[in-house]
């Protein structure tokens, strides 16, 4: 048995390469949180409370600015790029990395403008330290780049090579600049202090980063003087991805806000910490999706519709056998690691754990169907789905939060996740024949006549 998974691991076929990255990248996944951990331990010893919370709000609308500094681009570079390496088109590799790169650099430097205008000119919250903050914008294209540039990687399917810049270097560089000035400063540092750490970081991993995509291109892409470009294509593509990260975004945010409009603090507090319990379950769907998406749009590009459908149920199930034993450990010992670790006030988080972990194994089980549907192209039918479900989710949360609190909003999101989920399947099944649930018993039999004809 060990020697059958030792030569799977070994070998070269895509389900060795698809076996070895979903491994290394859910490694990354866990170390990168214990990474993360462990940073913010570090920074509330060596800041204190407030400055602390100054360092957090600033890098919280950092990571707002940067979302349409990348304007939906890091899905179309993972697509595009690996459909130009299934196809050869090296031209067009090259010219869309130039031309991604090039927006991002151009929409960072507006953002950049308009907050320093803005900083300078309007009023501002207590929290927010002018100096750090103007320091922090200089990380913006940093961060943008170096998210464009691990789409890159990972169309490439070298996906542990494009996470491991910002997910393992950046915090270990943070972690040990910090770690230095606290211990060797007589007094706690300032926000100041921790925003440079940062954004030094950030730029060092940017370089690491960018050496590893120099090493990994394809060779063709070196040796080519001239580029190809789609710009209107890729314009196109660009505005619903954008969208749909932005409804993404805000989607994840809806709970926290309405609990906060309807409810109390205290439901506030519940509902985060089982929020951030039921994170835990969906490591395993990330770590799959990162490793599964280049080969969605290479076997789409080639029409192996059959490779897809297998793709699609091997990556359900995998994300499943993560999350069920996380399911069972909370539904068994929830209460119990609610008092060991945050103590008894918030045990009564434990129902609210259950209904947010269960909506995120049945997301589990019903695979990457959105995903399927922009690694193809059709990425306005995802959205329209995930608009939908957003609708559904306010709607809910509207109804529930007055009278159930964290509870309510907490089915709002198992239910929206479940009517998202559907959908997204209903239409994945209706343009490919895909069953892309972990059972995946129901594929259309055209699927089956693609396997022939390929042996054919």
């Amino acid at each position: 048995m060990l020697n059958k998974i030792t030569l799977k691991l070994k070998g070269n076929s895509d389900k060795s390469q698809l076996l070895r990255g979903g491994i290394g990248v859910l490694s990354i996944k866990i170390t990168s949180t214990g990474l993360g951990l462990i940073s913010s331990i570090i920074l509330t010893r060596a800041l204190g409370v407030e400055q602390f919370g100054v360092y957090t709000y600033i890098f919280a609308l950092i990571a707002l600015l940067v979302v349409p500094a990348q304007f939906g681009m890091t899905t179309l570079i993972i697509r595009e790029t690996a459909k130009a390496e299934a196809s050869r088109a090296w031209g067009l590799m090259k010219g869309l990395w130039a031309w991604t790169n090039l927006a991002s650099v151009a929409i960072s430097a507006i953002i950049i403008i308009f907050c320093i205008a803005y900083i300078n000119f309007a009023p501002t919250s207590s929290a927010l330290d002018k100096n750090s903050y103007l320091l922090a914008l200089i990380s913006i294209p940093f961060i943008a780049l170096s998210n464009l540039r691990g789409a890159a990687l990972q169309g490439l399917r070298k996906i542990i090579k494009g996470q491991l810049p910002e997910n393992i270097i950046r915090p270990l560089f943070m972690i040990a600049m910090v770690g230095a000035a606290w211990y060797y400063s007589d007094t706690d540092l300032q926000a100041f202090d921790a925003v440079l750490y940062s954004v030094i970081a950030t730029v060092i991993a940017f370089i690491i980063g960018a050496g590893l995509l120099i090493k990994e291109k394809p060779k063709e892409v070196n040796r080519l003087q001239s580029m190809k470009y789609k710009a209107p294509e890729w314009f196109k593509s660009i505005i619903p991805l954008s969208l749909l990260e932005g409804v993404l975004i805000i989607n994840s945010q809806t709970d926290l806000i309405m609990l906060g409009m309807f409810a109390n603090q205290t439901e506030v507090g519940l509902y985060v910490v089982a929020f951030q319990g039921a994170a835990l379950t969906t490591l395993g769907l990330t770590a799959v999706a990162s490793m599964a998406m280049p080969y969605m749009a290479r076997y789409h590009s080639q029409n192996r519709i059959d490779k897809l459908a297998y793709l699609s149920v091997l990556s359900a199930r995998a994300s499943m056998l993560w999350a069920l034993p996380i399911l069972l450990l909370f539904v068994f010992f929830g209460k119990e690691i609610l008092l060991l670790f945050f103590g008894e006030s918030f045990t009564d988080s434990y129902i609210i754990l259950l209904i947010l972990t269960g909506s995120q194994f049945l997301n589990a089980f019903f695979g990457a169907s959105g995903r399927i549907l922009n690694m193809a192209g059709l990425e306005k039918l995802s959205l329209k789905a995930m608009v939908l479900a957003t609708v559904i989710n306010l709607a809910l949360n509207a109804i529930l939060i007055p009278t159930y609190g964290a509870t309510g909003a907490a089915l709002a999101t198992a239910i929206s996740i479940l009517i998202r989920n559907i959908i997204l399947w209903a239409v994945v099944y209706k343009i490919f024949g895909i069953d892309c649930t972990a059972f995946g018993l129901l594929h259309s039999k055209s699927i089956y006549s693609n396997i022939d004809d390929k042996k054919s």
